[in-house]
């Protein structure tokens, strides 16, 4: 099946993905490390059963899988980078065609998350909550009438939901804008943060802003208000690259036309070099034809040719070489591949 980050989506030429995420927790199980590997298992069993095979749902025992495919799982963005590394009982439970991956015994005892390419608010919207009715409906969630969803971090009181939008803003980014508009985002009460969400750096001008506050507030009072600022920044972003006269178009188009070239040759491919290639190639979309080209190629490139991935496509013929260089060749093999389909 086709997976989430693979398809076209609303607002391509700045929007890459949409993302909501709800925290919950089942009542009369302890929080976090007291949560002991008898009572996670049985938990993991209780919601595990609430989503079945034969309803299209996989089930992935985390602690049956090496470290190299929960990387993988992290750099799609099905599971958080903190549950890639967790050692203790876990289980990932998917819906590829809805974009919905539930994380069972994160955090907080269930995750859920529905991710849909571009901006898609409304679709992320209806598949998370339709998982969350499921589980309610099953099992009784934590909840206080004063605190909203009881969580296991306090930031996350209240609605339990975040709601993250990624986006391409080179224009921004080349015109120094991002600092400022960081702080802006800060004082609304919304973060913006890399590719890879919290702690991670921006890589190819990829941004993630997402809503902080969670509580005293509804949850369609944030969908909208995260609707309403991150369309600002798209149209913010869509004005400058506007600006730009035919001489430094001309320049554009030059950067993307040598990107592609590099693409289509190159034998080593560092992930720095390729995300300012990636940047360049992405960029010039908006100013030239690219043959068959497409913002959905480049965007299943970012998914699909990172560290992780591609320690799993190391080739033999590759094995008297350093391992960093043997996953560059491996990332410059795979970008061809995309490209040629």
């Amino acid at each position: 099946m086709m997976a989430w980050y693979d398809r076209s989506g609303p607002g391509q030429d700045v929007f890459i993905s949409t993302r909501i995420r709800l925290a919950r927790n089942i009542c009369n199980y302890p929080l976090g490390n007291q949560l002991s590997a008898g009572k996670a298992k049985e938990l993991m069993d209780k919601v595990a059963s609430i989503f079945p095979a034969e309803e299209g749902f996989e089930i992935t025992d985390m602690s049956t899988i090496p470290p190299i495919d929960r990387g993988v799982l992290a750099e799609k963005h099905y599971i958080s980078p903190a549950f890639a590394k967790d050692k203790a009982p876990g289980l990932l439970i998917r819906e590829e065609h809805k974009g919905l991956s539930i994380m069972v015994c994160e955090e907080d005892h269930i995750r859920i998350q529905c991710l849909s390419k571009g901006f898609s608010l409304a679709e992320c919207k209806t598949g998370a909550f339709e998982a969350e009715e499921k589980i309610d409906q099953a099992l009784p969630i934590a909840y206080s009438e004063k605190f909203g969803y009881l969580t296991h971090c306090p930031t996350n009181l209240g609605t339990g939901m975040r709601v993250s939008v990624m986006l391409f803003l080179p224009a921004l980014t080349y015109a120094k804008q991002m600092h400022s508009l960081s702080a802006q985002l800060q004082k609304m009460g919304l973060v913006i943060r890399g590719m890879q969400g919290e702690g991670s750096e921006s890589s190819g001008c990829l941004y993630q802003i997402s809503n902080q506050v969670t509580l005293g507030i509804s949850e369609e009072e944030t969908i909208a208000k995260v609707s309403d600022i991150v369309k600002k920044i798209a149209e913010a972003e869509r004005q400058l690259r506007k600006r730009a006269d035919s001489l430094e178009e001309y320049r554009i188009a030059d950067k993307a036309a040598r990107a592609l070239g590099i693409f289509e040759r190159a034998k080593l491919l560092s992930t720095a070099e390729f995300f300012s290639l990636w940047t360049d190639l992405r960029l010039g979309l908006a100013y030239t034809e690219l043959g068959d080209i497409s913002y959905e190629k480049l965007d299943k490139m970012i998914f699909e040719v990172m560290p992780s991935e591609m320690m799993k496509c190391l080739t033999q013929d590759t094995a008297s070489l350093p391992i960093d260089m043997r996953r560059d060749v491996a990332r410059a093999i795979a970008v061809r591949k995309i490209l040629s389909k």
